[in-house]
Order: structure tokens, then sequence, then C-alpha cells
């Protein structure tokens, strides 16, 4: 299988684009675009079908100018509308004087400044690498392992028919990714 998963980074900060970039080129296996604004990140997610995308909420909307407050929430607005995208909004950090990042799952809790659930600063690969992780773990959750492994041959017989990555729902986004790395890392 050619294809790989693609994801969505849309960050401002230069410390931590270097850590996303070091925690994703460890994983490989996928294919990651990073932009710093929102006019760029609306044009990729215009014309491009990504799978996962991680939004800072804090961004410049063009290349050059200051970071408005809450920007990212239009990029959710879009994100919607692709039924087979997952996001999360990632915020915070040390850049924003705390060594936590939050992680929203919806725009009402970003509106209602209530997180999901938060991770290592995302300076750090570490932090990165905790958020894929609790993605990944969300997956797992309320679904029975029968239910995960008719999920997961699913997904391997759509593969070796079609030699691509199947559209899933939404929800089902973090699953699949899982099952496509575990499948990729068997191989090598």
């Amino acid at each position: 299988m050619k294809e790989r998963i693609k994801i969505l980074v849309v960050e401002d900060q230069l410390e931590n684009l270097k850590a996303a970039k070091k925690f994703f080129n460890h994983i490989g296996k996928l294919s990651v675009d990073y932009v710093t604004n929102l006019e760029e990140a609306k044009k990729k997610l215009m014309n491009e079908d990504y799978f996962l995308g991680i939004f800072d909420l804090d961004i410049p909307v063009k290349e050059g100018e200051r970071v408005a407050e809450k920007a990212g929430l239009e990029l959710g607005t879009i994100a919607r509308e692709k039924k087979n995208m997952f996001y999360v909004y990632y915020s915070g950090g040390f850049f924003h004087g705390t060594p936590r990042t939050t992680v929203y799952l919806s725009e009402k809790a970003v509106l209602r400044g209530q997180p999901d659930f938060d991770t290592f600063s995302k300076e750090s690969p570490r932090g990165w690498k905790e958020l894929f992780n609790r993605l990944l773990q969300f997956s797992k959750e309320g679904q029975t392992r029968e239910n995960r492994k008719r999920l997961k041959d699913s997904i391997i017989r759509y593969i070796k028919f079609t030699g691509k990555i199947p559209k899933v729902h939404r929800e089902v986004v973090p699953s699949l990714i899982d099952i496509i790395l575990k499948i990729n890392n068997k191989k090598t």
C-alpha cells in the first residue's frame, strides 16, 4: 500500500513545529503537512484529504500578521464538513506560560473553556507523543474486542482489494490510524 495516512498540523510557533516534526518523523509511515497560519491551513483543507487535523487555536490569519485569538476555530468548521476527518484543537504550552497543553475535541469545549484532556507541552516531542497516544487510546474506548477485530479485518480487506486507505466516519479515524500503523509495523 503506497497511500499514507495524511495529517495536517497547524502551528505557528517554531519550537512547537520542530517538536511535532521530530515526533512524526520518528513514527514514519505518515504523511504530515505543517502550516503556520489560517490562510494556508484553509487552502490545504479545501484541496487535500486529511484523516487527522491538529489545530492550534491562536494563530495568525496570514503569514507575518499578529496572532489572532481562537482563529483556529474556523478550521474545525471546514474539517467538520469532511465526514472522514478527525480533528482536535491543541493549545497552550510554555509559550502560553504553562507546562501543559490543552486538547479540545470540539468547538463547544473550546467555547466553554473546558478541555477534554491535557498533555505535556507541545514544545517537546513528548507532548506530541502523548497527544497521539491519547487519540489512539480514545479510539479503543467503547469498542469491544470483537468489534475492533471486525473493523481491522474490514480495513485489511479493503486495502488488499483497492490498495487504498478507506474513507471512514470521523469517529472511526483514530481506530483506522491505529490499525494502519500496526499493519505497517508488521510488514517492516
